[in-house]
């Protein structure tokens, strides 16, 4: 997701939920077989230009790493907060991967890596 519009969305009527690092909201797309669309959003909180960019590469690899196991049909914003920036890509990962859980839009019997066919 990149339109301003519909970061807006997701947070004015979507739902949320938070851990430690992260704040994931999600809404249901009007086309329920829709793609999945993942938008990001690092503010100047969590530190400079540099630190904030190596969020979002750990974020946007933590999320294409299981993508195949999420359910089509939502939007989702996931929002660092500033310890994001002193959290190691393990750290990231498991929290997306909880975060997906909880907001129930993961596949429960889906396996997390990518296989090597």
């Amino acid at each position: 997701m990149r339109a301003a519009r519909d970061f807006q969305r997701v947070r004015h009527r979507g739902r949320q939920v938070s851990g430690r690092y992260l704040s994931l909201g999600y809404v249901r797309r009007p086309e329920a077989e829709a793609p999945l669309r993942v938008g990001f959003s690092v503010s100047k909180r969590v530190g400079g230009a540099v630190i904030r960019n190596r969020v979002k590469r750990r974020l946007r690899e933590s999320v294409r790493q299981m993508l195949h196991t999420l359910a089509p049909g939502w939007d989702v914003v996931l929002t660092a907060k500033p310890a994001a920036a002193g959290a190691p890509y393990t750290a990231l990962e498991s929290e997306t991967r909880e975060l997906l859980a909880r907001a129930g839009l993961r596949n429960a019997d889906s396996e997390d890596t990518v296989s090597a066919d």
